[in-house]
């Protein structure tokens, strides 16, 4: 597959959520059907993040590496506050004008290293860091080079 039809239906799944969700639902069974070898699918990585939510009573989540925001959007409804940081100013604009009508969440444009001093005098009780900030190529970031 070339280059420019994998943008192309990388830019489908970002704009077509039901067929995101499809994609997302086939990788977790393809993995599982794999013996869980590599990565871990964003369906159980966001089934992990609710789980220890629920399990230690944790209200505010701390995440660096919003790309799409899919895991904000998967826990919206279980924390009382998050933040996500963004390094991509094109994937963090996208994100925030998702996310504007929810007053509990934050998306934040910049380095993790230089956003998260910033905010954790804010957090006043335990909270979840989910540390998925890496380069996965395409639209995102990357420190000293990128899109």
């Amino acid at each position: 597959m070339t280059k420019k039809r994998v943008e192309s239906f990388q830019w489908l799944l970002l704009r077509l959520p039901s067929l995101n969700l499809l994609v997302s639902h086939l990788l977790y069974v393809k993995w599982l059907l794999n013996g869980k070898l590599g990565s871990s699918p964003h369906i159980h990585a966001k089934k992990v993040v609710i789980e220890h939510a629920k399990k230690y009573h944790v209200h505010t989540l701390v995440e660096t590496g919003t790309y799409r925001g899919d895991m904000v959007y998967g826990t919206k409804n279980v924390f009382k506050q998050i933040y996500s940081i963004e390094l991509s100013e094109a994937l963090c604009q996208r994100a925030q004008n998702r996310f504007r009508k929810y007053k509990q969440i934050s998306i934040i444009c910049g380095e993790s290293s230089q956003i998260l001093p910033k905010i954790l005098p804010q957090i006043k009780e335990p909270c979840l860091f989910w540390l998925d900030a890496h380069y996965s190529g395409w639209i995102t970031s990357q420190i000293g080079g990128g899109y």
